[in-house]
Parts: structure tokens; C-alpha cells; sequence
């Protein structure tokens, strides 16, 4: 039997590893197996199209178009689900007599409510696939050559396999031939396509589900997995292909997860295994001589074993290239000697993405997480000081006994470390984890249809996650782009010192308040407590109280809501013009400060745009840059490696500026500040050497 892979990708860029792998598999063993990757952007008639193209091609010229069944196999994904419906409503339509298998994380937890959902759909495969899908291709070539359909009516079904209920009461009935429908069968929903028998033949794959011929479902008891992931191929023998369209090369050193997080999937299997090392490494030295920019594992927790994945680190440090290779972590089990290490890599050549999710204790065991946040804190400020990867770190909104108080001193504890991007998700709530079966527990209002958003619980409102999803919009176009650090750190400090000024001047009235409302009899006491809250309230503007980051976020996620600037899209220039307005519009008395530090993140990030409202000293400022650039040996004094050539190439890799607030001590001072734009650095002057 012929086979086509199907990845359906979110995006142009990815690349569908699970197919990729099923279809190197079966063509190891001998089997006809081809692969199509499309993304869910693309015109479902167009991938239709060509998916029946690509079928109609691979039957023998001598075959009747209706006699020679081709399979079609697809994951589902929450990205892809709705689209793989259609698709699969659509191939039946046009290829009657297609086989359609699905597999992925959004139907092999549910295969009897997969079958109903899609009833298209032929087989379910429940657990990893690259040996399910092999085994059922030889089992159907081993049926061909005995002369039989690879069924058998009478014969017992054994193995581990189980049947389940019906899927349906009204699905009774169902198909006894290939072409041949029972009455009543039309009517109830079940396609007369549908490949239905009884009892499958000695041999039928452990781990694939299919419908009897009453509609019930044989399905495993629990997932199969690959136990010997060195028996997987190289899943990219279009390696070059995929470096020339830019595409990410994920891969697979391990599978499995150690750990059982409510919300997740991956430690369902309660089993951890891994490539080989010396496996894994030839194919990242083959990776790399094609070319590859970007490789990432897509390994659920990459660093929980040390022996394993910090001689691979310490291997791809080494290597000479430009490709960057990111890594999914837990912070928190680094080891000093694996700190230390990364501390070492060439700039630029890990990424770590590291998901904390919570730093509130009580949530994270209600999740079934074990992290120790105080450690991961210490190990990711220590890589971040290093200053030579990209840390992206995540949040999730929306977890049990999680409230906006708890979820706001999250952000502040992980936004106070600085980390390059910061993710605020959402908590999504997938079929088959243990979450699933606790909603009504925690009071938990979900999506019913993917992406299967939390939408409320019992201890936060549809109206405070809304307004959470409104303020990771913001975030992102501003914190998360990094190009307005100047800005944004001079706005938290300003909110910060406002929000304690307030605060003492608010327990001053309370404490006056109250002393007004004693009698007489105890004044001498009052007079002690006033002279206590006195000095409180005097404490509050000394005290280094912790940063409350999140407090310029909803204080300028409230303003862009008012504005209805939500969901409409800006880009980088629009975004410092909203930053801009945001202040005179909210907090004019800072404004002057802002407009210098906007200039300076402008100039640094945005080079090209130069608005009025930013305040430009082109003449004076081209006069004294130009004086500057003359003298090569006061040049030297700050790019040593400084020799004029022409004033265009200069242009195009420094810029030299007077700003009147020095963003590092935070007053009002000229200051002077050279760019490297080929370093993306930043050096304050002399101002002697200026003027």
C-alpha cells in the first residue's frame, strides 16, 4: 500500500518532525512512503489539490483508480485540528477509497472521540507512530500476498487491545463491506466509505484503533512508545532543501518527561529515552555542514540527566559555526559545573528557554511541579550577567489557586531578572492530562474546541484574564521587543517611587483619620502611635521595596485599553509613538526625560526613524560628530580599531549623539553617547572629547 505523509505546520518556517520521522521509517523498511508539508495559512483546496495529485500519482498504472487504496496519514495538533477536519471530509469526498490514519497529541489520548468527531477517519494511532504505521503497512502487504483483506470475521481478537464503549448509541449498525452499507447506517453518520470489519486478522498492529463493524472502538490500553529511539533515521534527507527556505531544523534527542506537570502530555508515558550520544552528534555535525541557522531540540526537559546533555553542549560550543541551537530547560536542576559552563559558550550560540510558570509555591504543587524557584532565580541571573544567550522565559496565566495578586508577583520576580523575552501565556487545558479531569476542582471555564483556553477559574475572572490578554499584547511590542529598555526602565522606577509616595501618603491620612475619632481619655496613647506611624510612613520612601515592574504595565495596558488600540497591530515605529503619547497624555511631569530616552532607544534600534516630537539637534549635533570623526587619535580612545574610510560607511556603523538626561544616573545632565551598531553597543564620552 502506498503511503503519503502529511505535516500541517502553524507556519511557513517549521518543519513537521513527527511525519518526517514516520516517513524515513517506513521507507527504512522497505515501504512506499512519501511526504507533504503545508501550514494552515495556505488555501485548504490548494493543499487538496495537491495531495490528490500526489495520491492519484503514486497507484500502478495497471490499477483501477477505485481498487487500489492509498493511506493518507496526518498529525493533529491544536494548531491544525479544525484544518485536518476539513481536509479529511474533503479527501473522502474526492478519493473515496483513501485510507485516512491520524495520529498526534490531539487524538491518540481520545480515539474513540476522535473517530466521532471526524468520522472520515479510518484509524487512530495511539501512542508514537513510527512502528504502528510501519507494522500496519507490512501487515496489509502480508494480506495482499496471502489473497485476503486482512480480516477475518470470526477470529478472537487478542493482545493488550481493548474494546471500548460505543461511540454513540446512534452509530450502531455501521459497514460489513467495503462498498456494501447497513441499513440505516447513512442516516446515523457513518460514511460508506469507511474501511469497517469485524475482527482484523493474526498480526494487526498493537497501538492502532479502528472501529468494529456495531461502531465500537478496539483501541491499546496506554500509549506505545518507541523504547529504542536508535533504531529512528535521520528524519531530514531534504536537509539541504530545508536550509535553503529558512526553515527551523527541530530534532529529537530524547522523548518522555520525568516529570508530571497537570497541563502537559509529554510525562504521561512515565518513560524517558534518548538517542544515543555519539548518534545525536553525527547528526548535528551532518546539520551543520548543510548549513542550518537555527536547530532546535525539541526535547520536553533537555538538561535532566548531565551525563547526557552537557557533553552535547559542550560538543556544539565547540563546533566551528554560526548556527544557533536552543534548548528547553528546567533552571533549577543546573548544576554549578553546567552554570559555569554555559558562562563559557561563544556568544550567540545557545538559546534556553526555561518555563517557571508560577514562582508561587502553593500553584506550582497544585500543578504537580517540584521547582525550586530560589535556585533557578540564582542560576539564569548568573547567565544573563554572562551576557552570551538568549533566555527566554515563560508564565502561565490562569493555573490553579492562581489570582491576579499571585500572577502579578510572578512577572515582577521573573521581569526583575531581565530576561530577553518573557512569555505571557495562557493556561491551556489539553484531552488526556490530569488537569483534564480536575475542572470542576478548580472552577475552570474552558474553551471547548482547540486551542482549549482557560477562559476563568474559581480564583480569577473572565474580565482579569481578558485584561491579561490585552496587557501581553503591550508587553510584547514593547518589553519584549527590546528596543525601548531606556524607556521602560526609567517609566517602572518613575511608577514605583509614585506608587510608595502615594502609599505613605495614604496610611499619613488613615493614621490622622483614625486619631481624630479617639475621645479625649486616650490622646497620650495616640500621641504614641501617631509619633510610631510618623516614622512608618517616613520608612516607606527610604525603604528598597521590591520592584513592582507589572505596576507600568497595567497602568499603560489601562490607557491602550481605553484607547482601543487592542488587536489592531503596531509596529516598532507606532509603538514609540504610543510610548510617547502614553506619557503626555498620563504622566506629562516625566515627559522630558522621556523624550531623551526614546530618543536614544529610537537611535539605537530604529535608526532610520527620526520624528519631530523626538526633539533632533541634527546641526549642532552633525557639527560636533563631525569634529569628532577627524581626530582619529580621541577616536581611538574609543574604537580602537577606528580608521576613516568615507562618511557613508561611518554613518552606517556609528551614530554619536547629545542627550540632555543621562539614562545611567537617572538626571538631568548632557551626556554624549557613541553607538556601534555593528556590536550594539553603547559608550558614554567625555564631553571634552566633543566639544
Amino acid at each position: 500500500m502506498k503511503t503519503v505523509f502529511i505535516g500541517i505546520n502553524s507556519k511557513y518556517i517549521h518543519t513537521a518532525l513527527g511525519p518526517r520521522y514516520m516517513a524515513e521509517y517506513c521507507r527504512q523498511k522497505g515501504l512506499q512512503a512519501q511526504l507533504l508539508e503545508f501550514s494552515v495559512n495556505e488555501p485548504i483546496l490548494s493543499v487538496l489539490a495537491r495531495v490528490t495529485e500526489v495520491a492519484e500519482s503514486l497507484r500502478s498504472k495497471a490499477a483501477a483508480f477505485a481498487e487500489e487504496p492509498v493511506l493518507i496519514a496526518m498529525d493533529v495538533h491544536i494548531w491544525n485540528r479544525r484544518y485536518v477536519t476539513e481536509l479529511c471530509e474533503l479527501l473522502k469526498k474526492t478519493l473515496p477509497h483513501c485510507r485516512l490514519m491520524l495520529g498526534g497529541p490531539e487524538v491518540l489520548f481520545d480515539p474513540a472521540g476522535t473517530l466521532a468527531r471526524i468520522p472520515e477517519a479510518d484509524y487512530v494511532v495511539c501512542g508514537e507512530g513510527e512502528e504502528i504505521v510501519a507494522a500496519y503497512l507490512q501487515y496489509e502487504a502480508a494480506q495482499e500476498k496471502l489473497g485476503t483483506d486482512g480480516w477475518a470475521e470470526t477470529q478472537e481478537d487478542k493482545g493488550d487491545a481493548l474494546v471500548k464503549e460505543p461511540i454513540a448509541q446512534e452509530n450502531q449498525g455501521g459497514v460489513t463491506a467495503v462498498e456494501s452499507v447497513a441499513p440505516g447506517a447513512l442516516q446515523h453518520g457513518l460514511s460508506p466509505t469507511l474501511f469497517l470489519r469485524e475482527k482484523p486478522a493474526t498480526g494487526w498492529p498493537r497501538g492502532l484503533a479502528y472501529r468494529k463493524t456495531d461502531g465500537t472502538v478496539v483501541a491499546p490500553s496506554a500509549p506505545v512508545i518507541v523504547t529504542d529511539m536508535d533504531r529512528l533515521p535521520f528524519p531530514y534527507p531534504d536537509l539541504e532543501k530545508v536550509v535553503r527556505q529558512h526553515k527551523i531544523i527541530y530534532y529529537e534527542a530524547s522523548r518522555g518527561c520525568p516529570f508530571h506537570c497537570a497541563y502537559c502530555l509529554s510525562g504521561i508515558s512515565r518513560s524517558v529515552r534518548r538517542r544515543s550520544l555519539p548518534l545525536v552528534l553525527a547528526d548535528m555535525e551532518r546539520i551543520v555542514a548543510a548549513g542550518a541557522k537555527l536547530i532546535k531540540f525539541v526535547d520536553r526537559t533537555y538538561n535532566v540527566d548531565e551525563a547526557y546533555y552537557l557533553p552535547m553542549m559542550q560538543y556544539l560550543a565547540a563546533m566551528d559555526t554560526d548556527a544557533v541551537f536552543h534548548f528547553e530547560i528546567k533552571a533549577d536542576r543546573l548544576s554549578s559545573q553546567a552554570v559555569e559552563f554555559l558562562k563559557t559558550v561563544p556568544e550567540g550560540r545557545f538559546q534556553l528557554e526555561i518555563g517557571v510558570q508560577s514562582t508561587n509555591p502553593a500553584v506550582l504543587t497544585a500543578i504537580g511541579r517540584k521547582d525550586n524557584w530560589i535556585r533557578a532565580r540564582r542560576n539564569v541571573a548568573a547567565l544573563l550577567a554572562a551576557g552570551n544567550m538568549h533566555i527566554h522565559m515563560d508564565l502561565i496565566a490562569g493555573l490553579p489557586l492562581e489570582d491576579s495578586g499571585s500572577f502579578r508577583r510572578s512577572f515582577n520576580e521573573v521581569y526583575a531578572l531581565r530576561p530577553q523575552a518573557l512569555q505571557l501565556g495562557f493556561l491551556k487545558v489539553l484531552s488526556g492530562t490530569a488537569l483534564d479531569r480536575e475542572l470542576e476542582r478548580y472552577g475552570i471555564v474552558r474553551m471547548a474546541e482547540p486551542p482549549y483556553e482557560v477562559l476563568s477559574t474559581r480564583y480569577v475572572s473572565y474580565k482579569e484574564l481578558r485584561f491579561l490578554k490585552i496587557l501581553e499584547e503591550v508587553f510584547d511590542v514593547t518589553a519584549n521587543s527590546g528596543r525601548f529598555r531606556f524607556t521602560l526602565d526609567y517609566l517602572i522606577r518613575q511608577c514605583n517611587e509614585q506608587k510608595v509616595t502615594q502609599s505613605g501618603e495614604q496610611r499619613a491620612t488613615q493614621t490622622v483619620a483614625s486619631e481624630k475619632e479617639d475621645d479625649a481619655g486616650t490622646r497620650d496613647i495616640n500621641k504614641e502611635r501617631s509619633r510610631k506611624a510618623d516614622a512608618f510612613v517616613a520608612s516607606v520612601g527610604n525603604e528598597k521595596t521590591a520592584e513592582d515592574a507589572f505596576a507600568l504595565f497595567f497602568d499603560l495596558t489601562e490607557w491602550y485599553r481605553q484607547k482601543g488600540l487592542f488587536g489592531l497591530g503596531h509596529n516598532s515605529t507606532e509603538v514609540a509613538e504610543l510610548l510617547f503619547s502614553y506619557v503626555k497624555e498620563s504622566h506629562p511631569d516625566w515627559l522630558f526625560a522621556v523624550r531623551e530616552l526614546l530618543r536614544l532607544d529610537v537611535l539605537m534600534n530604529l535608526p532610520h526613524f527620526k520624528p519631530e516630537w523626538l526633539g533632533w539637534r541634527d546641526k549642532i549635533n552633525y557639527e560636533r560628530s563631525s569634529r569628532f570623526w577627524r581626530k582619529e587619535e580621541v577616536v581611538r580612545q574609543y574604537v580602537p580599531e577606528y580608521t576613516f574610510k568615507n562618511w557613508r560607511i561611518l554613518h552606517r556603523q556609528y551614530a554619536l549623539e547629545e542627550f540632555l538626561f543621562d539614562p545611567w544616573e537617572r538626571k538631568e545632565r548632557s551626556v554624549f553617547i557613541l553607538i556601534n551598531y555593528s556590536e550594539t553597543g553603547l559608550t558614554r564620552m567625555e564631553t571634552n572629547a566633543i566639544i
